[in-house]
């Protein structure tokens, strides 16, 4: 493989890493094997948040799904002015875990994870681990009593001290939900957590990025001549890119892509 070729091929992992690490939505949320089926980096950063801060990766998941249902950019809908026009939103809650403002800074300064975005799956668990930490010094919680750590999550622990949730109904039985579908993760994940354990690739594995590499080489016209067009920062460029899709007698399975980039 020619240095321009091996530079090229280099160039483009970089851009899919930054780009693949936007997650889009699963399409079955209710399922968590098929969630990190889809998004396998998922159950090494929720493994992490929850052996670090000494909850349950179910209980994690219950609570993400219940707020932003695995949406990176997911905001609360914005208010009505005059019942027509779109006002202010009622939260500064974003991201995974809608964690608003003033909460998560707290958590950037108590761990030091100043970069932490909570349009990151990563950063995002990591936070509702810590929040459940906390929730559990202060109030007292089971770290693995999913009713209870959403309402202190929903309330806050100021607001769960206070048992401000009595009075709302509707979020007792959320929270109930809540709970109901942490034991549902638990026995889904028994079932097909040993294929996780094995490895993860990050954001993608070879085999997957191979088969997204043919597709895009099957979308391309042998017939145009790729043009250098730099990415910012990167260099990514697409002729590079183009001659990689394009290279004749390249393995594009597993290994034999990773060790292509070696030679």
């Amino acid at each position: 493989m020619s240095g321009l070729v091996r530079l090229s091929l280099l160039s483009a992992l970089c851009l899919l890493v930054l780009v693949g690490c936007t997650a889009k939505q699963p399409a079955n949320i209710d399922n968590i094997c098929d969630i990190f089926g889809e998004q396998r980096s998922w159950y090494k950063a929720s493994r992490k948040s929850a052996e670090r801060w000494g909850t349950s990766v179910p209980v994690i998941m219950a609570i993400i799904h219940q707020e932003s249902s695995f949406k990176a950019k997911a905001k609360p809908p914005r208010t009505k002015i005059l019942w027509i026009f779109p006002g202010p939103r009622p939260a500064s809650a974003k991201g995974y875990a809608q964690a608003i403002d003033g909460t998560w800074d707290t958590y950037r300064k108590a761990t030091g994870r100043w970069s932490a975005d909570r349009n990151d799956f990563k950063d995002a668990s990591d936070f509702i681990g810590w929040y459940i930490d906390q929730t559990a010094k202060t109030n007292g919680v089971e770290k693995t009593d999913a009713e209870q750590l959403y309402l202190a999550y929903h309330e806050g622990q100021g607001g769960y001290a206070k048992a401000t949730y009595r009075s709302k109904p509707w979020l007792t039985k959320v929270a109930k939900k809540v709970a109901a579908r942490s034991i549902a993760f638990d026995s889904q994940l028994k079932g097909c957590e040993r294929r996780f354990k094995k490895g993860s690739w990050g954001c993608f594995d070879p085999v997957e990025l191979a088969a997204a590499l043919r597709r895009g080489q099957e979308s391309m016209s042998p017939k145009r001549p790729g043009r250098a067009l730099p990415f910012v920062g990167l260099g990514v460029w697409r002729l590079g890119v183009k001659n990689i899709l394009m290279q004749p007698g390249t393995k594009w399975q597993g290994r034999d892509l990773l060790a292509s980039l070696m030679r």
